[in-house]
């Protein structure tokens, strides 16, 4: 029998951006991402190429979208929203912690 995921599970395997982190884009730029800019946004998600990105209590999660991930959120009151963007799914990568978000990334959950 399957294990149930939960929100706290999703969250573990997420990449957390907390105040703000750097990005680099694949032309070599560099962006800063608040979080100063989900506020609005908390209880909320987006899905782009593949990944998920969602809004919890001031902080931005992100990980590979999955049906099961979607399921979780929608069970724990999150509402779709098209207007969030989506980190890291226009080729951009974060400057620091970037095993972590390779393991966030290419890990399972």
């Amino acid at each position: 029998m399957a294990e149930t995921l939960t929100l706290s599970d999703v969250i573990s395997h997420a990449f957390e951006i907390a105040g703000k982190t750097y990005v680099t884009h694949h032309d070599g730029g560099i962006e800063t991402i608040s979080t100063d800019e989900y506020k609005p946004f908390n209880r909320e998600y987006n899905i782009s190429r593949g990944l998920l990105a969602f809004v919890l209590d001031s902080k931005v999660y992100v990980l590979p979208e999955s049906q099961a991930c979607v399921d979780v959120l929608k069970e724990n009151e999150f509402k779709k929203k098209h207007l969030i963007y989506v980190p890291f799914a226009n080729d951009d990568i974060p400057t620091v912690r970037l095993n972590e978000w390779y393991q966030t990334l290419y890990g399972n959950i």
